[in-house]
């Protein structure tokens, strides 16, 4: 199944580039890797990822906004959908998973 991260600055008003991102799976018991990549030009990240979920998008943001958070984590459910929109400011976040 592919899941779609898309990551944008609401400061700026444009997609958040270059973001480092990890996708993690949870079996029940324990988070595993299934991918990592850095955000596109448009903000956007495409996982291949296997497995139920629910998943959780970590987003190194520190670097990005300068700022005293390093990590934005996001767990969601892919029931509910497998795009995943997070709308970045330096001191908050909000994210909503869309259904495609």
């Amino acid at each position: 199944m592919s899941i779609t991260i898309t990551v944008v600055d609401t400061v700026r008003g444009r997609p958040a580039r270059e973001i480092p991102a990890r996708l993690d799976s949870y079996d029940g018991t324990t988070w595993s890797p299934a991918g990592e990549d850095v955000t596109d030009a448009s903000g956007r990240i495409v996982f291949e990822a296997s497995g139920p979920g629910p998943f959780r998008a970590r987003l190194g943001v520190g670097q990005y906004f300068q700022s005293a958070f390093p990590e934005v984590q996001v767990i969601f459910d892919p029931s509910a959908g497998r795009s995943l929109h997070v709308h970045l400011a330096p001191h908050a976040y909000t994210a909503t998973v869309v259904a495609e």
